[in-house]
């Protein structure tokens, strides 16, 4: 077990903030490190728990609980718009608007993801 386990660590580069985050069937947005750190360094880990980080430019990020460390992931490469809408849609409450994925291609990948982050925001602020 990690000494420093109040203390979030990086390998190789951190993630482009806003971050979207999906723990499980639980999905938030994050503007800040601490924030983040925050969220995953409180949380009480079950085998079964899935973590998800999700980036500005659209790369996923892996957390190992262990070592209190966040790394890009390697199963997928980047995400695509549609494959966040998805989630993000598969993730809203009913009170909540789905996001539509007309005319995706028109929009850029990083105003997508800071749309998505600010209505996540939003939500959560309720």
């Amino acid at each position: 077990m990690n000494a420093e386990k109040n203390q979030l660590h990086f390998l190789f580069r951190k993630p482009k903030l806003p971050v979207i985050v999906c723990i499980d069937q639980d999905i938030t947005a994050v503007k800040t490190l601490q924030k983040l750190a925050n969220i995953l360094l409180d949380l009480k880990i079950i085998e079964a728990s899935k973590i998800i980080i999700i980036d500005l430019t659209g790369e996923e990020f892996w957390f190992n609980y262990e070592y209190s460390v966040l790394s890009p992931g390697f199963a997928y490469k980047k995400w695509t718009k549609k494959k966040i809408i998805e989630i993000y849609n598969r993730g809203h409450k009913e009170e909540q608007m789905t996001y539509s994925t007309a005319s995706i291609s028109n929009k850029r990948f990083d105003k997508l993801i800071i749309e998505i982050c600010d209505l996540l925001l939003a939500r959560d602020e309720v």
